[in-house]
């Protein structure tokens, strides 16, 4: 067997050896203090899963109230109502019992096991505010201290512990809960505040998810918010011996993204501390296990240790154990990154210092190296053929722009037009001047990107000229409001749909060739949606197919095959070109472009 195979197992049989003729105290001492160390590890473990589960729900339960309040926030009927209300537009008492009875059928709908209460603080002009009991009146919440520290909040919610809530039956005792405000503001006015949102949540569903994160005796879990608050603690009598606690000014370089135990001493002794900020809350969760409650096992381990000590075979196994598994436990998470790299992650391995330095020693430290390597290669080889993408596409881009250059055709045409000015030709003047004003419009300034309204007016001087050509028989007929007119689109986007709609749709027909095109925009799912309409003698969904591909006699239309190509590298694949074919005849091309002013 070659050395290179021996070199791992002789280092373990090495320390075997050792560990053999060690004298039997040390041996007995190092067996004590080993497992006296995994029981306090797993109890930590333990007790930092228990914690990290209850922290990760109670951010999941408050996450969900978050996204509750957003709901509601961004309801319509809500923003209507409360907007109506607070400038007094409605009076009617028939309407407002019609406001009040949707908005409680809206809100009672969130209640739940989790949301003890949803109350919308509305203006005093909407006549139930404060009557109902999902209701409240603004204007008497506008003299809490909830509603100072509102205002004074700059958070998107503001959490406030220990509220007491009338219950539902006016026989029973007020509910502790925890409440979530939130300021509902006018969408079209966003400085105007027209209602609050608060949801409350019974303070004993925290005080469940707390106790249950607390698995130590004389330890204790806590909740406290910026302030110095408690909202929730799983005993009061061990958050007394433990003292002030933490909160968000003791914690920390404890309070890391890896959640770390780490020591403080608080109270009346050292404890092991473990904190976490709950997301979407300036609340911090904190969990203190006393050091005596750790060591406390440590005593009934000696006799364990003693009787262990005696059979040194046993002994030798339990090293050679613990050696071999620290060893194959970067084995195989080696082979776990490796599985990875397969999924598209290329994570690299700790090890990467001893190579950078020159200290590579063993077998597994030379894979760690060449592992880390092709990591590092591969994320090169990724990066090269991005850029390398980008600028094909680039290079794609410029070549469809090129074959719609009208610069010097356009200077061509001004030589025409001061010659047939000279000897009095006034229809070529007329005719050259469009197309003129056609080409110069085509250059753009020298830009890729134009005003729709410098596009319109494109399509009006191609339009112009057609009808020289055509005996006015072309109607151009434009729909688009003036506040599109600024949105940016791609140069020369529209006037190879008009120039197909004319020359293959109304062109086409049997009867005196004439009929209108007409252009319109709007808004249709956050895209500026620019259409473009004839009553032309129309295609099929084959042909249109075929125009869009670039095949056949009908692919000669390059124009459009262009058009489509070039937004979809412009913009991405969910912008482009497409059709619909009206049932009373013609044909609608449309364009889906991002709105840019």
């Amino acid at each position: 067997m070659s050395g290179r195979r021996l070199h791992l197992r002789v280092k373990l049989l090495a320390v075997c050896f050792a560990l053999i003729f060690a004298p039997l105290g040390l041996l007995t001492l190092v067996m004590y203090g080993r497992i006296g160390d995994m029981m306090e590890e797993q109890m930590k473990r333990s007790a930092s899963q228990s914690f990290q589960q209850a922290s990760s729900y109670l951010a999941f339960k408050l996450s969900h109230m978050i996204d509750i309040s957003d709901t509601i926030y961004f309801n319509t009927g809500v923003q209507d109502i409360l907007v109506k209300y607070r400038a007094g537009d409605s009076f009617d008492i028939f309407e407002q019992t019609k406001d009040m009875r949707e908005l409680d059928t809206f809100l009672n709908s969130f209640l739940n096991g989790d949301i003890y209460r949803v109350t919308l603080y509305a203006p005093r002009g909407f006549l139930y505010s404060g009557q109902g009991v999902f209701i409240g009146d603004y204007d008497e919440f506008m003299g809490t201290e909830a509603y100072q520290a509102l205002m004074g909040s700059r958070d998107k919610a503001l959490w406030i512990p220990n509220e007491r809530l009338p219950y539902l039956h006016a026989i029973s005792d007020p509910v502790s809960v925890v409440s979530l405000y939130r300021k509902v503001r006018n969408q079209s006015q966003i400085s105007e505040i027209t209602g609050v949102i608060r949801l409350s949540v019974r303070q004993d569903s925290i005080d469940f998810i707390v106790s249950n994160a607390d698995i130590s005796k004389q330890g204790v879990v806590f909740i406290t918010n910026k302030n110095g608050e408690v909202v929730s603690r799983s005993s009061q009598v061990n958050l007394e011996r433990f003292g002030d606690g933490l909160g968000w000014d003791g914690v920390g370089d404890g309070m890391g993204s890896d959640e770390r135990w780490f020591d403080t001493e608080a109270g009346s002794g050292r404890y092991l501390v473990m904190a976490r900020a709950i997301s979407g809350t300036d609340w911090v969760m904190t969990c203190a296990i006393p050091y005596k409650e750790l060591t406390s096992q440590r005593w009934g381990l000696l006799l364990m240790t003693l009787a262990l000590a005696g059979s040194v075979g046993a002994a030798t196994y339990l090293v050679s154990f613990l050696m071999s598994r620290s060893v194959i436990s970067r084995m195989h998470d080696l082979m776990e990154r490796m599985r990875n790299v397969y999924s598209g992650e290329r994570p690299e391995v700790e090890g990467e210092g001893d190579v950078r330095t020159g200290r590579v020693h063993g077998e597994l430290d030379q894979m760690i190296a060449a592992f880390n390597f092709m990591v590092r290669r591969i994320d090169r080889l990724v990066e090269e053929k991005y850029q390398q993408g980008k600028e094909i596409k680039s290079a794609e881009l410029r070549a469809l722009q090129a074959q719609i250059n009208p610069h010097f055709l356009y200077n061509t045409l001004d030589l025409i037009n001061w010659k047939a000015s000279e000897y009095g030709a006034r229809e070529v003047v007329d005719i050259v001047r469009a197309l003129a004003r056609f080409y110069r419009l085509s250059l753009g300034k020298g830009s890729d990107m134009v005003g729709l309204r410098d596009e319109l007016d494109h399509v009006r001087a191609y339009v112009r000229i057609q009808n020289q050509r055509f005996e006015q028989g072309i109607r151009l007929e434009v729909e688009v409001d003036e506040s599109f007119e600024g949105y940016k689109v791609p140069k020369i986007v529209l006037q190879p749909l008009v120039e197909n709609a004319i020359l293959h749709g109304i062109m086409c027909k049997g009867e005196g060739k004439s009929g209108w095109v007409r252009v319109s925009a709007g808004r249709e799912g956050g895209q500026l949606v620019i259409s473009v309409a004839d009553n032309g003698v129309g295609m099929d969904e084959e042909k249109a197919r075929q125009v869009m591909s670039g095949e056949g006699d009908l692919g000669r239309r390059y124009g459009v095959y262009n058009i489509n190509r070039m937004i979809k590298l412009c913009y991405g694949v969910e912008y482009g070109l497409r059709y619909r074919f009206p049932a009373e005849g013609g044909t609608v091309a449309m364009l889906n472009l991002p709105l840019e002013g």
